[in-house]
């Protein structure tokens, strides 16, 4: 009897560790599909604003995620669908704010809002604002549409596709030369080497 609870637990550590594992695999390689925006919310003396209420509304699907600010100031929007979005923030006592923006694949935007005092039916609305920078991360990027693609000649498709896209981000510059190993060489790097079998005699 003890045999057997020893095994069963055995057995149930063993596929407990595995599913952990699958977890942590399928989380590693899963594609990103949405964009965030997060950003702090002021009053004209640069106070943070509690509770105020956010949202962001898809201008081709109309859907809308919402937040609030919180204790300070800062606001949250997850899993937003790459587009269009109309970004407006309201709270009492203040003019509502309103400006569009561009939400991309697989990056943090932020705007930081400043709202002026005056009655919630007045609205400031923002145009001409540059494009929201990823202030999160210090990785660069670059996401092409179906129609950009058609129009480089050299994209090609598969692997050689992607090292020639490459080849159009800043930092980013051709081997030259055979022998250098293969891809193109990233922020001054040499490119990767190629993997060269070696035999051993016994």
């Amino acid at each position: 009897m003890k045999l057997e609870a020893r095994n069963f637990r055995f057995v149930a550590f063993v596929l407990a560790v595995l599913s952990v594992m699958t977890l942590a695999s399928l989380n590693m390689f899963g594609q990103a599909t949405s964009g965030i925006l997060v950003g702090t919310v002021f009053d004209a003396s640069g106070a943070a604003v509690v509770g105020a209420d956010v949202e962001a509304t898809n201008v081709a699907t109309n859907a809308t995620v919402r937040a609030k600010s919180n204790g300070t100031g800062e606001y949250r929007l997850d899993n937003l669908l790459p587009g269009t979005y109309h970004v407006s923030v309201r709270a009492q006592g203040f003019k509502a704010f309103a400006q569009t923006t561009d939400v991309q694949l697989n990056k943090t935007g932020t705007i930081n809002v400043t709202l002026t005092p005056g009655a919630a039916t007045e609205t400031v609305e923002v145009s001409g604002a540059p494009p929201i920078i990823d202030t999160t991360t210090p990785q660069l990027g670059t996401t092409y549409e179906v129609e950009m693609l058609k129009s480089i000649p050299t994209a090609g498709t598969g692997a050689l596709g992607v090292i020639n896209l490459s080849l159009l981000q800043a930092g980013v510059g051709s081997s030259g030369g055979l022998g250098a190993g293969t891809g193109p060489a990233v922020g001054g790097q040499r490119p990767r080497r190629p993997v060269r079998s070696r035999c051993v005699w016994a």
